[in-house]
């Protein structure tokens, strides 16, 4: 995303080991994305650890997997932490 900034409407962040099995993968985890996050603000993961997640974790909470975010989700994360408003 720092290199290529607003270049995509979406970035899938995976392993480089991952290979989808399903054609158009992309454009149903849109869809999806869209549904759940109308605003476009939002973080789509295969599922989410930590507190809150996991019975007793003391870890804050946390993405685990594959996730899709929208440039409009990243630039806002990108603009926290360069303020540090980050708590």
């Amino acid at each position: 995303f720092e290199k290529f900034g607003d270049c995509f409407d979406f970035y899938l962040l995976m392993e480089d080991d991952y290979v989808p099995y399903l054609h158009n993968f992309d454009v149903q985890l849109i869809n999806v994305y869209n549904k759940r996050f109308p605003n476009s603000d939002g973080c789509l993961a295969g599922q989410w650890w930590g507190k809150g997640y996991e019975i007793g974790s003391t870890r804050p909470p946390h993405p685990e997997s594959s996730i899709l975010m929208s440039t409009p989700s990243l630039q806002k994360v990108a603009a926290m932490l360069s303020s540090k408003q980050l708590s």
